[in-house]
């Protein structure tokens, strides 16, 4: 009886250190995301848990995350040329192998793979035959990383997924501003060019270099608004726009120059503006866009 007792008592201080140790790793897989950190971690853990003895060698195998889940391994341990392979075959098998587990019972390894919802993660792998409880203990936190690896691979696919979707509305958002910023020197140029061609003959000689003159300066403002609307279709990656110090006065007067509606506009600026950092045809693009958007839409002979 004095026997049984302290079979049942050993064995309950066993189920408490293990729940004790579960929490932990609860606790670690939720304070970290980082997988190098998780798996030092998890070898930290597994070490701490062996009161009476010490660790047995263990080796860790995990793939870096990825939405290809055929990625590299990650690898803790001292590892053999064989032991790659039994972690292959726990990923093909998807269960434990190895002695006492009733799959490759000839293997040397204990395999216990560490399972996701549909991807096999990894294995960890040990040369000692566990204790049958000690065995489904580790199994059991080999499936909690499998499923914190799920997690964290849910992650990427949504960060991926909401970086497409904003790549999308990038592209629409350039294909509005191409539509709207090519429109009025495209039809500054064709106007020009078709006055040149039907009237070659009564337009002076300062008149053509006139017009020929408007055709220039609406082409060269079409190719800097080209170059701006490229770099605005990289603005997801590390490219800048190109800013320089301008002056103010030059940008509106310019601006004024280039307008082909009639319109009353004020211009307000300080005798001594000082210069300002800016990339002056996206500034003056978008000054140009609130000056046509207010002369097609607001009441008529306002300033």
């Amino acid at each position: 009886l004095m026997a049984y007792l302290r079979h049942q008592l050993a064995k309950a201080r066993l189920l408490t250190s293990q729940l004790e140790q579960h929490n932990q790793w609860h606790q670690i897989l939720l304070e970290n995301s980082s997988l190098t950190v998780v798996g030092e971690r998890f070898l930290e853990l597994l070490a701490s848990g062996q009161e009476t003895q010490e660790l047995p060698p263990v080796q860790l195998a995990l793939k870096k995350l990825s939405p290809h889940h055929n990625a590299i391994y990650c690898l803790w341990g001292q590892w053999q040329l064989g032991q790659i392979a039994g972690v292959e075959a726990a990923q093909t098998e998807r269960r434990p192998l190895g002695p006492g587990t009733g799959c490759y019972e000839r293997w040397q390894d204990l395999v216990l793979p560490i399972l996701g919802r549909k991807f096999v993660y990894g294995a960890l792998v040990t040369t000692a035959a566990l204790p049958d409880a000690s065995r489904r203990h580790w199994l059991l936190m080999c499936h909690h990383l499998g499923a914190f690896c799920d997690r964290q691979l849910a992650r990427q696919q949504e960060a991926q997924a909401t970086s497409a979707l904003q790549q999308e509305r990038t592209s629409k958002a350039i294909i509005a501003a191409v539509s709207h910023d090519f429109r009025t020197p495209l039809a500054t140029i064709m106007g020009a060019s078709s006055s040149l061609l039907a009237q070659a003959g009564r337009l002076s000689i300062q008149e053509q270099q006139a017009q020929a003159q408007r055709i220039y300066q609406q082409a060269q403002h079409l190719s800097q608004v080209s170059q701006n609307l490229l770099q605005l279709a990289r603005l997801g990656t590390d490219v800048q726009i190109r800013c320089s110090w301008e002056d103010v006065g030059e940008i509106t007067g310019g601006l004024l120059g280039q307008l082909p509606f009639k319109a009353r506009v004020q211009v307000k600026l300080p005798l001594a503006a000082p210069l300002i950092w800016c990339n002056s045809v996206l500034l003056n693009q978008a000054l140009f866009n609130l000056l046509e958007n207010a002369h097609r839409h607001g009441p008529q002979n306002t300033p």
